[in-house]
C-alpha cells in the first residue's frame, strides 16, 4: 500500500500545490519503502525536488542500479536491511542490483 494519499504522482502534478504538498508530507510523515522517480526518470541533478527524492530525505534511500546504470528506483535504507540475500538474488533476475 502506498503512503501517498492519491493514486499516483505524475510530472504535471508538481504544478498543483495540493499534490506536491501531499508528496512532501508523505516523505516527512510516512516515507515509502520503495520509491520510483516518475516520468522519463531525469538523470540531471539540477532538475529540482519535484522530480527526485526531496533533499531532506535523499540520504535515507539507496538507489538501485539496472544493468550497471543508475535506475530511478530507490529503497529506504531500513527496508534494504530487511531484504534477504535470496530476495536480492531474485532482483538480479530483473537486472537490479545494489551495486
Amino acid at each position: 500500500t502506498s503512503p501517498y494519499k492519491y493514486s499516483w504522482y505524475t510530472s504535471v502534478m508538481r504544478h498543483f500545490p495540493k499534490y506536491s504538498k501531499s508528496r512532501l508530507d508523505m516523505f516527512k510523515n510516512n516515507p515509502p519503502d520503495f520509491y520510483k522517480e516518475f516520468g522519463s526518470c531525469p538523470k540531471k541533478s539540477d532538475i529540482g525536488e519535484s522530480y527526485r527524492l526531496p533533499d531532506f530525505i535523499a540520504t535515507d534511500y539507496i538507489r538501485l542500479y539496472k544493468e550497471g546504470e543508475p535506475s530511478c528506483l530507490f529503497v529506504h535504507k531500513k527496508k534494504s536491511e530487511q531484504i534477504s540475500d535470496r530476495q536480492w538474488k531474485k532482483a538480479t533476475e530483473w537486472f537490479y542490483t545494489k551495486l
